[in-house]
């Protein structure tokens, strides 16, 4: 049989050449399609030639000389293999029961010779191929379907709109015990108990209202007991759209909902212990604590009452038992006040070895009796004993001796051993509990105990979890199996095969059924899947086993995805392997979300590590300013008042080279933590770079080759120019670090446009015009490693006393406090550039320098204001009310913000200017003057800080025109900022 490129097999079995030769000049006539011919004279020729051949089609005559047409067909087609073979029957004469018959036997079609043309027989034989192909097609995906339904391990049926089944699997009938003839034509009332079967029609009727697909739980009885099933239930539709009927997909989740139950049962069993043992460890009368244990195990098993007890033995080795706990609710006043007597009086009871307890303690055996009333070793009672119905005894050991017993008794339904099983974690600690109870060796040994004890058992709990989770985890909820899953699903032959892929695997995979249908799945590979778990994979399913797991694989567009799959094996009758079923989920989405978290989180996890050291660098910074701007002062102070040829002048100056060291240092610390004070003006970017230029070449050796580049764009931007110094400084010095045998380093500026196609490309930025400095080296180069961690503070890859680890992350916090950018580009073993974009400022020009002659001359002038100081620290409020008075000005010093607020008060008519600390313990700087302000509003003020954080916003102080004063200040910049604020 050849159906390639529309060519197609025509065997003409007629004993007539002549005929044979017209049907194939008829056949001949170019179209759509093109026929080879097979001839034969005779039905014994025409089957042999159709058991070798297997042609598309039979033309044949219905008078053969040894046969006639309709048994001839029916010969044919009693023979396997035959049943793809389209007949046509021909005859030299119309008789409308032969053509009846015929087509009854399965010929597609019956034609007269006498009427008979090219036109005819060409449309004729196209049809009956075509037919018979269509049919083939349908024939295949019902066996597929079919496949589906007898092999899935999920309950799937069809109901009518009237709720009859017109459809149910082979699950249905195995897991319900029925068969499909009996079921078909049935509603559930007909099958199932009356409140059952209404549930499930309810849930029917809301597909049918809505037209939705609906996925709910549902309660089916089989099997001796009640089992739950989540059921998704979808509409059926006609070729007119309307809904016809209703599908339901069923999976058995009950052993799932015991396993959720048992672990529920386990945490309840878990925390009892955990209270148990805390409460040992914490209370002083272990009466309570026994107590408690009791209730928990009655809450536990649902029982009414119960006791625990220690085991003792007479002199003679006599058991005896000591109630450590017991209820005793249920019995009259005179047991009751009995039993709290001898429990506190410590009194042991001695029992009868005939009683259920005294076998619990002779046979050292669980002891389990559902029918008391049967038996002798339930008499005997104390008076105003509540009636005994049920009673489990359990015994516990410690290192192979009976320590004591457990008695529950009056649970409804009755005691088991699976229940003794789950409750062996408890006896444990019962036996645990007594024995530290009972040896009292301390608090420190009961604790080293219970530790033990608490370990033990959460390796117990953990195993017991972890088991039940394994068993969870193998239960998987079969997807639909239909064209209308959102599942992929693919059927393969035993060799591996592709027969059958649904539309959501061409969806995802970009293969149509017709490029894929033939190939092996191989054909998915992306060789991120090694040989190693394809081989176990296979090993699997050809033994009968189910699969789960993962593939990367590879699209037809060469894209890739992740997805999960189950594969498992389709069996026959007589249990051999002939298919095999593979359900798959795309989790590309799943599985890049969690590398986008990852991502975010040591983002979040970097950024929170360096604004943590910045905040302790901030801090250390504020304390040491204090410390500096006293030092700094009265050294200058020192200054004013020796002559110049007292030695003391000379040390002196010392303390304030020193001192301004000091201060570089605390402002490298602000400058990391971003904390930093600057005073922003226009600066032209390439004067920065000349001014810096001395200092910087002074920084390398003879064998680095120096190289200025400035740009002609006029790079002027609002900055601190000491800091954006400092900035090249420590690049210089680390490109220096990088070429111990030599090299060059060339230090350009250029003005560059930061627009989206920039932030995409390099992963940061703002749209704008920038001023850029770059500073490239021909040095050793950064890896990859290493460069992201090179803003880290105190990371450095010098020796040890040839770094801080600081010097980067100085640039940074500088660069970042400027609102501006840094990247770095650099190849292992070929040189680094460090790129620092700063936003072009629309001012042009710098800010000028003081007038160092208008500051003496302010120094000698005379004044007589007045002057509030509020300082919190002792050295630093000294010293400014020296500074002022030294210079003719009169002081009023407060400790804190309050203080200042009682004293202007009460010299508010002779103040002329306030000189105020921002960081002071109750009422800060700002609050303070704020205060004052409502009595004066023409008051001004000067603030004085070492930390931009301290309480007070900067801006919020520059916008209400006021004077911000970084400590530590010189005596003379202080003066001559006193004198500017007062417009002299």
């Amino acid at each position: 049989m050849n159906n390639n490129n529309n060519t197609y097999t025509i065997l003409i079995i007629d004993d007539s050449p002549e005929d044979r030769e017209m049907y194939k000049r008829y056949l001949s006539v170019p179209g759509i399609n093109t026929y080879n011919f097979i001839e034969a004279e005779n039905g014994e020729d025409g089957l042999t030639v159709i058991k070798e051949h297997k042609p598309d089609c039979v033309l044949l005559d219905y008078l053969l000389p040894d046969t006639n047409g309709i048994d001839f067909i029916n010969d044919a087609l009693n023979k396997p293999g035959n049943n793809d073979i389209a007949f046509v029957l021909l005859t030299g004469y119309g008789n409308e029961m032969v053509a009846i018959n015929a087509m009854k036997s399965g010929a597609q079609d019956y034609l007269v010779k006498d009427k008979l043309n090219s036109d005819l027989l060409l449309r004729t034989v196209r049809y009956a191929i075509e037919k018979k192909q269509s049919d083939k097609t349908i024939r295949i995906n019902q066996e597929r379907l079919q496949a589906i339904l007898d092999y899935t391990t999920s309950v799937i049926y069809i109901k009518d709109l009237e709720g009859r089944y017109v459809l149910i699997n082979k699950q249905y009938e195995k897991i319900f015990h029925v068969c499909g003839e009996n079921i078909i034509g049935k509603t559930d009332f007909d099958i199932f108990p009356d409140k059952i079967a209404k549930n499930f029609v309810e849930n029917d009727r809301m597909v049918i209202k809505t037209s939705n697909p609906v996925e709910i739980e549902e309660e089916t009885p089989h099997n001796g007991g009640l089992h739950t099933y989540i059921s998704v239930k979808f509409p059926l539709f006609d070729p007119m759209g309307k809904i016809n009927a209703v599908c339901s997909i069923s999976t058995d989740i009950s052993g799932r909902k015991q396993m959720e139950a048992s672990l529920l049962k386990n945490n309840l069993l878990l925390n009892a212990i955990s209270q148990s043992q805390s409460k040992f460890i914490n209370e002083d009368s272990k009466k309570e604590v026994f107590d408690e244990m009791l209730q928990n195990l009655l809450e536990l098993t649902g029982s009414e009452y119960g006791f625990i007890g220690e085991v003792l033995y007479e002199e003679n080795g006599t058991p005896c038992l000591k109630i450590l706990a017991i209820t005793n609710t249920s019995w009259n006043e005179k047991t009751r006040r009995m039993n709290r007597e001898n429990i506190a009086n410590g009194v042991v009871e001695l029992y009868r070895h005939n009683s259920l307890v005294g076998d619990v303690i002779a046979t050292e055996k669980v002891i389990i009796v559902n029918n008391p009333e049967n038996d002798l070793r339930g008499s005997g009672l104390p008076q105003g004993h509540p009636q005994l119905n049920t009673f489990l005894g359990m015994p516990f050991h410690k290192e192979g001796k009976l320590l004591g017993m457990v008695g529950i008794v009056n649970r409804p339904g009755g005691y088991d051993v699976a229940l003794t099983r789950f409750l062996a974690p408890f006896l444990n600690v019962c036996s645990n509990l007594i024995d530290a109870y009972k040896n009292a060796m301390g608090r420190h040994l009961a604790e080293q105990k219970l530790k033990k004890i608490n370990e033990d058992l959460e390796l117990i709990v953990n195993e017991r979890t972890r088991e039940l989770i394994e068993k969870n985890t193998e239960l998987r909820k079969l997807s639909q199996a239909v064209e209308q899953s959102i599942s992929s699903i693919v059927i393969t032959d035993i060799d591996g095969n592709i027969e059958y892929v649904n539309p959501k695997f061409t969806e995802i995979t970009g293969y149509s059924g017709k490029e894929i249908i033939g190939q092996n799945p191989r054909i998915l590979k992306s060789g991120k899947t090694t040989q190693g778990e394809y081989k176990q994979l296979w090993e699997m399913i050809v033994s009968g086993r189910n699969w789960q797991g993962e593939f990367y694989n590879k699209k037809k567009n060469g894209g890739h995805y992740w997805e999960l799959a189950q594969i498992t094996s389709i069996k026959d009758e007589n249990g051999k392997i002939i298919k095999y079923l593979a359900i798959k989920e795309d989790i590309t989405e799943i599985k890049q979300s969690q590398i986008e978290r990852d991502e975010l989180r040591e983002q979040l996890y970097h950024a929170q590590k360096l604004e943590s050291v910045g905040m302790l660098a901030g801090g250390v910074a504020h304390d040491f300013n204090n410390i500096l701007m006293a030092i700094i002062g009265y050294a200058n102070l020192s200054q004013f008042i020796l002559k110049d040829d007292d030695p003391v002048k000379e040390y002196t100056q010392y303390i304030l080279t020193t001192a301004e060291k000091g201060s570089a240092l605390t402002k490298s610390m602000l400058a990391f933590s971003r904390k930093q004070i600057i005073t922003s003006k226009p600066e032209d970017l390439n004067t920065v770079v000349k001014r810096s230029e001395l200092l910087t070449k002074s920084l390398i050796g003879e064998n680095i080759e120096y190289k200025l580049i400035l740009s002609e764009k006029n790079p002027v931007i609002m900055a601190d120019g000491g800091q954006i110094e400092q900035v090249i400084m420590n690049l210089v010095s680390n490109a220096r670090d990088a070429m111990p045998e030599g090299g060059s380093i060339v230090i350009k500026t250029d003005v560059e446009d930061i627009d989206d196609e920039f932030i995409n490309k390099h992963g940061f930025g703002k749209a704008g015009k920038y001023a850029v400095i770059s500073v490239t080296d021909t040095g050793v180069g950064i890896d990859r490693e290493i460069r992201e961690k090179i803003f880290d503070p105190f990371f450095t890859t010098k020796d040890v006393g040839k770094g801080t680890g600081l010097g980067l992350s100085i640039v940074y916090g500088i660069v970042k406090q400027h609102n501006g950018f840094i990247d770095v580009h650099s190849t292992f073993g070929e040189g680094t550039t460090f790129f620092v974009f700063f936003p072009l400022s629309v001012c042009s020009g710098e800010a000028q320098n003081p007038d160092t002659d208008r500051m003496n001359s302010l120094m000698t002038e005379a004044s007589t204001e007045t002057i509030l100081v509020a300082e919190d620290d002792e050295s630093v409020r000294f010293l400014l009310k020296e500074i002022l008075e030294r210079f003719g000005y009169k002081a009023i010093v407060a400790i804190n913000g309050e203080d200042a607020i009682q004293k202007f008060i009460a010299w508010k008519d002779s103040i002329n200017l306030l000189i105020l600390d921002v960081k002071m313990p109750g009422k800060n700087g700002k609050e303070t003057y704020d205060e004052i302000k409502k009595i004066r509003p023409d008051l001004k003020a000067i603030f004085l800080s070492g930390y931009s954080e301290d309480v007070i916003d900067k801006n919020k102080i520059e916008n209400e025109s006021l004077c911000f004063v970084q400590k530590p200040v010189l005596p003379t910049k202080l003066l001559q900022k006193i004198r500017e604020v007062m417009g002299k």
